[in-house]
């Protein structure tokens, strides 16, 4: 199972521009009265809020509010924020309203760790949960003044986890398989209180708080057509414009959108010299079983090993070895796109690394091959046993030994 990294970085405010899907339960009696596992029956009803305005807000589903417990009410909104290495990426929105019958704001001191996550099906049983360090940013606590009758939103996620391949979805460190099974988060909130000064207006708040279980989403919403080439044509646009942050969130965005007339947009971002655009570019290309998606991947699979100088300037041996590692990335990159791309002529073109001059370039190869039975692939399992890296040539051993035992219990 291919995992890679993902950086997942909260928000305290919850908007943007994008197709998202929000699911989550909706039931009156839950806001005042949270169920137990046993009480999440299958025929509950779920509302699924998805395919929002670019110009709205995100995070106005219909959540069911907690009951108000000291004058506070809160709630759980999940979102898919983005699709990595083949997987959603299910984002907790913390959702926070004041409702108490005063004019005071109300001091908060939010810490993560005090918020205490489990996942279940309708069973109460708990999905796969691997394990999985993270490496990002974490907002783990927030001094927050919430005023009279106001409300806040802001995403909870852990930064810097791992994303499995090709999953149904992946809510922080759950693993979601496609079993067409549903999953409900339940979250259990607690807030230590706080001194207030003499002179202090803001009313500090302490408890805990039982949020009513949510539906986990696994399916992504209908999005209508029509609305689908607007919103690209605007997201592309700012993926590859100068501005940085909203590229990124382009990218986020347009991730979610399985629709073929977002390919030339990839394309066109091969063309930059933006690398970790091109990254990006690279896994959703892989993701369409097209001519036009396939051709964007070779840009990369073409890539030099070093870049050319011209007669008025000679790179530097510094830059020259920074662009050689940039580019071996690049194709490495393009050779996991290829491993997985649906489309009938990338395995033979990913073939076609089988000497790149990048170690990681013919692991991928030997993956590939591994997965073959042809006359072709037993060839170059031999070649690349004689590989000059010493771990590419013992597994290129590995897979010719298997062979060789396969081969031989058939023939009993």
């Amino acid at each position: 199972m291919r995992m890679l990294p993902v950086m997942l970085v909260g928000m305290l405010v919850a908007t943007g521009e994008g197709v998202l899907c929000v699911y989550s339960a909706d039931n009156a009696e839950s806001a005042t009265h949270p169920a137990t596992e046993a009480q999440i029956a299958p025929g509950k009803k779920i509302t699924a809020v998805g395919a929002v305005e670019p110009e709205e807000e995100i995070a106005h589903a219909e959540s069911p509010w907690s009951q108000a417990i000291n004058g506070l009410q809160a709630r759980i909104v999940l979102k898919w924020t983005a699709v990595y290495n083949g997987t959603p990426i299910i984002s907790p929105f913390l959702e926070l309203r004041n409702v108490l019958n005063r004019v005071n704001p109300m001091k908060l001191a939010w810490r993560r760790e005090k918020m205490k996550f489990r996942v279940v099906d309708a069973q109460g049983h708990e999905p796969s949960r691997p394990g999985n360090a993270h490496s990002g940013p974490v907002v783990d606590q927030l001094d927050l003044v919430l005023p009279y009758r106001g409300m806040l939103s802001f995403d909870t996620s852990i930064g810097g986890l791992g994303v499995y391949s090709d999953k149904a979805g992946q809510l922080e460190d759950w693993v979601f398989d496609r079993d067409d099974k549903d999953y409900y988060l339940r979250v259990v909130l607690e807030m230590p209180g706080g001194g207030r000064g003499r002179d202090e207006f803001a009313v500090p708040w302490e408890g805990k708080i039982e949020i009513p279980p949510v539906l986990v989403p696994l399916k992504p919403a209908k999005m209508d057509p029509a609305k689908v080439g607007p919103l690209m044509e605007k997201l592309g646009s700012k993926m590859l414009g100068t501005d940085c942050d909203d590229s990124e969130e382009a990218v986020r965005a347009l991730s979610l959108i399985d629709d073929p007339r977002v390919i030339p947009w990839y394309v066109k971002a091969m063309d930059t010299d933006d690398r970790q655009l091109k990254h990006s570019a690279l896994e959703r290309l892989a993701r369409f079983n097209s001519d036009a998606a396939l051709e964007g991947i070779k840009k990369a699979v073409w890539q030099p090993v070093d870049r050319e100088g011209d007669k008025n300037r000679k790179i530097p041996e510094a830059e020259r070895l920074r662009d050689r590692e940039d580019n071996d990335v690049l194709r490495h990159c393009a050779a996991e796109a290829l491993l997985r791309s649906p489309h009938p002529e990338a395995k033979k073109l990913l073939l076609t690394m089988w000497n790149d001059p990048y170690r990681e370039v013919r692991v991928i190869v030997l993956e590939a091959l591994d997965k073959m039975h042809t006359k072709e692939s037993l060839e170059l399992l031999k070649k690349m046993s004689q590989d000059s890296d010493e771990g590419v040539r013992n597994q290129a051993v590995e897979y010719l030994e298997l062979r060789t035992e396969k081969s031989g219990a058939g023939k009993k």
